[in-house]
């Protein structure tokens, strides 16, 4: 059983990003800690046109196994970039992408929850437009964005969208944030924030921010792996939950 729950983890781990798409004038990090051998979160890159590109992390609640199959479901559904891809709009002609509250709204349609298998998910999802360096957001029940900007302040970006699967009928709402040289944009799972100290503290969001003022001159994926190393010394090693963290840098 430790074998097969070994092999499985190896395939889902293979369907994180491997290498970043290039991207001009912009940089992305991530780090993914799960707290078992199969985890529930999962996130990615990908291209869909010539100047746009897709970031998503999400969360899968609960843990293990039951967790992990959604989670490499949702995974498959996310990486198709196929005419028949939700991640398009199926009325363009010229494979234009659908904004992330149609991608959030689709995702909700095919993924009710199921009061057999009583499963939901967090999602960060958002589109980046090269050329604007606007990133147009949803944030279906996901711990709020972290703007760190270029001046030395930090905002704090909240939504009030459910998780997806709880309701049938959603209007999610689209959050559009306007990068400016030297900001950097951070995405990270409630593993992360709500994690509990062996003193039954938890981590909290102030943490993290703080961790990012620290690491703000530092490289952009050393600011993640900051985070990383954050949340494992926190649980002393022992998360209780996956732990993830995207980051989108547009560099000064």
């Amino acid at each position: 059983m430790q074998r097969d729950l070994e092999a499985a983890a190896r395939i889902q781990q293979s369907l994180l990003p491997e290498a970043i798409p290039d991207i001009s004038e912009l940089k992305i990090a991530w780090s993914y800690r799960p707290s078992r051998e199969l985890g529930g979160d999962t996130l990615n890159v990908l291209r869909l046109n010539e100047s746009t590109i897709a970031v998503y992390l999400l969360d899968v609640s609960g843990h293990g196994v039951p967790a992990s199959l959604l989670s490499f479901t949702l995974a498959h559904t996310l990486s198709s970039l196929t005419d028949q891809s939700i991640l398009f709009d199926r009325n363009s002609a010229n494979k234009q992408a659908a904004s992330p509250p149609e991608v959030a709204g689709l995702l909700n349609q095919r993924f009710q929850l199921d009061l057999d298998a009583p499963q939901y998910f967090t999602m960060f999802y958002a589109l980046i437009d090269e050329r604007s360096k606007k990133a147009r957001c949803i944030i279906a029940g996901h711990p709020p964005l972290i703007l760190a900007k270029a001046d030395g302040s930090i905002e704090i970006l909240y939504a009030n969208d459910p998780p997806i699967g709880v309701m049938e009928q959603i209007d999610f709402i689209e959050v559009e944030i306007e990068l400016k040289p030297g900001d950097r944009l951070f995405s990270y799972t409630d593993g992360l924030s709500e994690a509990f100290s062996n003193e039954e503290e938890q981590l909290g969001i102030e943490r993290i921010r703080e961790a990012i003022v620290k690491t703000r001159t530092e490289p952009l994926n050393e600011s993640v792996r900051a985070l990383e190393l954050l949340g494992e010394r926190w649980t002393n090693g022992d998360p209780q939950d996956d732990m993830s963290v995207i980051a989108i840098e547009y560099p000064s």
